[in-house]
């Protein structure tokens, strides 16, 4: 039977609409509306839903749009109702980024490190969730159940932040996805490669790649191979077989599977292990520098200092926005005893920096500028008396 609710609720989030009060039954007659179909999912640093749209058989939706979204109906077991209306829709996907799920789940009291068991629905309305309350909606019968744990952005961002739902997918023998060869898990395109992300496979496992959930366009192994299932080797583009065999790994793991359709090449990679590594993970203490200056971003008026971390030789103050007409220096303990600007020969105040450059630090020297307004990373080396300025996101190269 098609679940058929409806919300009274008095506000909405920028992000997600939330009533964990009992819901009010029927505000359409199951006559009048057929329920999304949840389809396959799957969950890495992103959740992606695949599904059958809802159909509304209202005489007033004639001209009406059909919205969906991801509603979350339970975490670790107990019933709530939260209107995800930040997924983006594809009108057959439903992609949520993880940030939004962990302020979903942040808001229901849990924290940065929790583990939860959540139960998410594909949720159909023909009112726009994104626009707050929505008073009528049918959700799919079928949950995803899946397992999150809520966590700060990683360093160096979404590897696949941008790429769109895929016509592609991966279908195989797969213990940990439930499937037998007759479901497949969602891929997501950048328009060349087409990616099915943290998947878990063993050596037992079996998969393909294939289009449309279908038979008709598939790859596997090859051309020229004959064995099955094909052990692949990790992190290496390799030939693509029309119909080809089987592929497996050798090794228990989590992957991204990866197949490029109009070359005919795939490749299998370790989860992660295309992820940026953090450039500052030894920087583990709290300095004793600090940037001080005019920054309308922070408020500072050369009246209070934004904190830096130190690996005991470089000390840097990450991810501060500036603006072309902020101003700053570096100084110690937050006192102007022992400090830095330009210099030691530069006269030009504000100086404006060479960005990715180690340029020489003058004691007492003249102010510092950005050449464009951007996040910086700023970097000092007091011993060496030299600094560095660097786009956020960059390779400081230490």
């Amino acid at each position: 039977m098609k679940k058929i609710l409806s919300i009274i609720a008095a506000g909405a989030l920028a992000v997600l609409a939330v009533s964990c009060t009992k819901d009010d039954k029927a505000t359409f007659s199951p006559s009048d509306v057929t329920a999304p179909v949840l389809g396959t999912f799957t969950v890495a640093d992103n959740v992606v839903v695949n599904y059958t749209p809802a159909v509304f058989s209202l005489d007033f939706n004639t001209e009406m749009p059909t919205y969906h979204t991801l509603g979350l109906v339970s975490v670790n077991g107990e019933a709530c109702n939260v209107t995800l209306s930040a997924a983006k829709d594809s009108g057959t996907s439903l992609t949520l980024k993880g940030k939004a799920m962990t302020e979903a789940l942040s808001l229901r009291g849990f924290s940065i490190g929790d583990a939860v068991t959540v139960d998410v629905v594909v949720r159909a309305s023909i009112q726009d969730p994104s626009k707050g309350v929505t008073n009528g909606y049918v959700d799919s019968e079928e949950k995803a159940s899946f397992a999150w744990t809520l966590s700060e952005d990683k360093p160096g961002g979404d590897p696949y932040e941008g790429w769109e739902p895929s016509t592609w997918g991966v279908t195989g023998s797969i213990a940990s996805a439930g499937l037998n060869w007759d479901k497949d898990i969602a891929m997501v395109t950048d328009g060349t490669w087409h990616v099915a992300r943290g998947v878990v496979l063993t050596p037992s496992d079996q998969f393909k790649f294939r289009k449309d959930a279908a038979w008709t366009d598939n790859f596997g192994a090859g051309p020229d191979i004959t064995e099955e299932p094909y052990a692949v080797t990790l992190d290496v583009e390799l030939p693509a077989g029309a119909g080809g065999k089987n592929l497996t790994v050798a090794e228990e793991g989590t992957y991204d599977l990866f197949i490029n359709p109009d070359a005919k090449i795939y490749k299998v990679i370790v989860t992660g292990s295309n992820v940026p590594q953090d450039p500052y993970a030894d920087f583990t203490e709290n300095s004793p520098w600090s940037v001080i200056g005019s920054i309308a971003s922070t408020g500072n008026s050369w009246n209070a200092d934004s904190a830096m971390v130190t690996d005991g030789t470089w000390h840097v103050c990450r991810n501060l926005e500036l603006a072309t007409s902020d101003q700053f220096k570096f100084r110690k303990d937050a006192d102007w005893g022992t400090n830095f600007g330009a210099g030691p020969e530069i006269t030009e105040e504000p100086y404006v920096v060479t960005l990715g450059v180690e340029l020489p630090a003058g004691p007492g020297g003249k102010n510092f500028a950005v050449p464009e307004d951007g996040t910086y990373d700023l970097l000092l080396k007091p011993d060496a008396a030299v600094y560095k300025i660097i786009l956020s996101g960059e390779d400081p190269q230490l």
